[in-house]
């Protein structure tokens, strides 16, 4: 926004007064977390670090499909109903496929793909409480790491909603 500011003696000059741009960077991520929240329906604000790994943002116009390009490299496919890695599947893209995966809200998925592939996913979705069908890990190693996901679960401490006064009612 620009402020005008009238000159002594000159009724009809104007002199500009331009505010300092903001950071482009800082812009760029706000603008790829506006982008997530459409693209996925999120009716809640996500933190700046839902986007640290994304390089770029791509979605066709009816939202049938989105591209997340990462730093990486690596690109997520998310057609709706899958996700599919391109590219080398490192933890940063296994990451990412897990957290489309929660952004979906989905409870169970099937990973299909490499063995090596399969048990990574497979580690990082159950740490993270959705379920694996067909599951090539050891039944030991999912209960463990279901385990682990409601011991972090229960310690976390619960969101607690904002009042009404903060949302423009009074109280």
């Amino acid at each position: 926004m620009k402020r005008v500011a009238r000159v002594e003696g000159v009724a009809s000059r104007t002199i500009r007064v331009a505010e300092p741009e903001p950071d482009l960077r800082l812009r760029r991520e706000r603008f790829r977390l506006v982008l997530l929240r459409q693209a996925y329906r999120l009716d809640y604000w996500l933190p700046p670090e839902a986007i640290v790994n994304v390089r770029r943002i791509d979605r066709d116009k009816a939202g049938a499909w989105l591209l997340l390009t990462l730093w990486s490299g690596a690109q997520l496919l998310d057609t709706g109903d899958r996700i599919t890695v391109r590219g080398k599947a490192d933890d940063v893209a296994i990451s990412e496929l897990v957290s489309c995966v929660q952004r979906r809200s989905w409870a169970s998925v099937v990973v299909t793909g490499d063995d090596e592939f399969r048990a990574n996913a497979s580690r990082e979705l159950l740490a993270r409480g959705i379920e694996v069908e067909d599951c090539p890990l050891s039944w030991d190693e999912q209960e463990r790491l279901r385990e682990q996901f409601r011991a972090e679960t229960e310690m976390a401490p619960a969101r607690v909603a904002e009042p009404q006064a903060a949302i423009g009612f009074r109280i």
